[in-house]
């Protein structure tokens, strides 16, 4: 059983994991995971979405895939049709990143960022607001 004086702090970081998890807040600072060497042939690894994007501002996805793999990404936002950005190149560590200007009638919500290198797909999240 803990001491009583270290339940407040045991519950203000239960309450700031917690806060964490659900994205509370409104700064768009992207998440930063760890980059490995490169990633297993046909596989794909969102390494870093920015989330959330205001309307009108930059949005940002990196991926993570096989070196020299072909990729493109797509994202929607309310009934729009997908927004296809253009193909790209992974680099020799299997990098490849994407900026662009979000609409500035985008939808605010949580919306979907499709991602294809060579046949392999993934989906991420990011929040427009």
């Amino acid at each position: 059983m803990k001491p009583l004086r270290q339940l407040p702090l045991v519950a203000c970081c239960a309450i700031s994991l917690m806060a964490l998890a659900s994205g509370c807040g409104t700064r768009s600072t992207p998440t930063q995971p760890a980059i490995s060497a490169t990633a297993p042939a046909g596989t794909i690894a969102f390494v870093q979405v920015r989330s959330p994007v205001t309307r009108g501002a930059a949005g940002e996805v990196t991926l993570q895939t096989t070196p020299g793999a072909s990729c493109f990404i797509t994202y929607s936002f309310g009934s729009n049709a997908p927004q296809r950005l253009a193909t790209k190149t992974a680099d020799g560590s299997g990098i490849v990143t994407w900026s662009w200007t979000l609409e500035p009638q985008a939808t605010p919500g949580a919306w979907p960022i499709d991602a294809m290198c060579d046949g392999a797909t993934a989906r991420a999240m990011f929040r427009i607001q």
